[in-house]
C-alpha cells in the first residue's frame, strides 16, 4: 500500500467568500442594512464602515484608527494592496 496521501489545498479570497451569500437573497428580502452587511466584502471594500465590521474593529485598540486610514486612501482610488503596503512602511 502506498503511504502517500493526496491533498487538496483550497485558497479562498475575498472574492469567495464575497460570493458564499446568495445575492438572490435579495428577491426573496428586500436590501436592509441586515441583509447586506452581513455579505463578506471584497478587498476593496474590507474596511468600508459597516455597523457589524465596525463593531468588530473596535475589539482592537488600534484597529479603528488604521481602517480609517485605509478607507479612506481606498475611497480616493488606492488599491487596498498599496495602502497596506504604505502602511506597513510606516510602522
Amino acid at each position: 500500500m502506498d503511504a502517500r496521501r493526496e491533498s487538496l489545498l483550497v485558497i479562498l479570497g475575498a472574492g469567495a467568500s464575497h460570493d458564499s451569500v446568495d445575492p438572490k437573497i435579495h428577491e426573496l428580502y428586500p436590501p436592509t442594512p441586515r441583509t447586506t452587511d452581513y455579505q463578506p466584502p471584497l478587498t476593496d471594500r474590507l474596511f468600508d464602515n459597516r455597523t457589524n465590521f465596525r463593531n468588530a474593529l473596535g475589539w482592537y485598540d488600534d484597529l479603528p484608527a488604521l481602517a480609517g486610514r485605509i478607507r479612506s486612501e481606498t475611497d480616493r482610488g488606492r488599491s487596498f494592496e498599496d495602502v497596506l503596503v504604505s502602511c506597513t512602511g510606516d510602522s
